[in-house]
């Protein structure tokens, strides 16, 4: 800020940097609104999980370009079931007839360029 050129606030003004953070702080009203610093507790219960994914990838190339369409699915399983265990089974099951992303390329009359992406292969 001392440097030539810049350009400080007007008859020596000192300049400050006004920050803005959404949804961070404290609400008032609560026990605590009135004190200068807030005590939290929070209780964590570790859960062990199994998850089953498969992947399917669509590699797409003509002379110019090449696109990559990855779809992941995947089936988690908890080993405590917890109480919404009956609709995350529900969503899972769901997802399971999502269609698969297929990336939209079109063909060309000339051959294809296969030095495109060297890192563009299937897994």
């Amino acid at each position: 800020m001392t440097r030539p050129g810049f350009q400080s606030g007007a008859n020596g003004q000192i300049l400050g940097v006004d920050l803005y953070f959404p949804n961070t702080g404290a609400y008032a009203g609560n026990s605590q609104s009135q004190e200068t610093t807030i005590q939290r507790e929070e209780e964590i219960e570790p859960t062990f999980a199994t998850t089953f994914s498969h992947v399917r990838q669509i590699i797409k190339a003509n002379h110019e370009k090449a696109v990559l369409g990855r779809t992941t699915r995947g089936f988690t399983t908890f080993i405590n079931h917890g109480e919404n265990s009956a609709a995350n089974l529900a969503i899972q099951a769901g997802s399971q007839f999502l269609p698969d992303f297929i990336p939209d390329l079109a063909g060309s009359d000339q051959p294809v360029n296969t030095l495109l992406n060297q890192y563009l292969r299937q897994i």
